[in-house]
């Protein structure tokens, strides 16, 4: 193949067909919000920024430590959750150090 030559595509539908989505992200998009509660996993996002969180506590504001889905880049001060807990079906790494208090404002979907 050369640079000129167009790169073999995949239908659109054919791709379509092959996506998975877990059984929670389905669910969680037609039901309201829940109360917050720790041990939630909710997407966070405000000025530009997209994080997906754990609630750890709520009060005025949401307590929430940052996860992230890359479970090679974790180290000493991450922990590793068990898949069964993940509601996107991969596994997610925690990161306590990094707790933070957010506003209820930036809680855009729960998981």
């Amino acid at each position: 193949m050369t640079a000129d030559q167009p790169r073999g595509q995949l239908p659109l539908e054919q791709v379509v067909a092959a996506v998975s989505v877990p059984a929670a992200i389905q669910e969680s998009a037609h039901q309201a919000d829940p109360e917050f509660a720790p041990g939630q996993i909710w997407r966070a996002d405000w000025s530009e920024e997209v994080l997906l969180v754990a609630v750890s506590g709520v009060g005025d504001e949401i307590s929430s430590v940052p996860l992230s889905l890359d479970a090679d880049y974790r180290d000493e001060t991450s922990v590793l959750l068990d898949l069964a807990w993940s509601p996107l079906g991969i596994p997610l790494v925690a990161w306590p150090d990094l707790e933070r208090d957010l506003p209820r404002a930036g809680f855009a979907q729960f998981f």
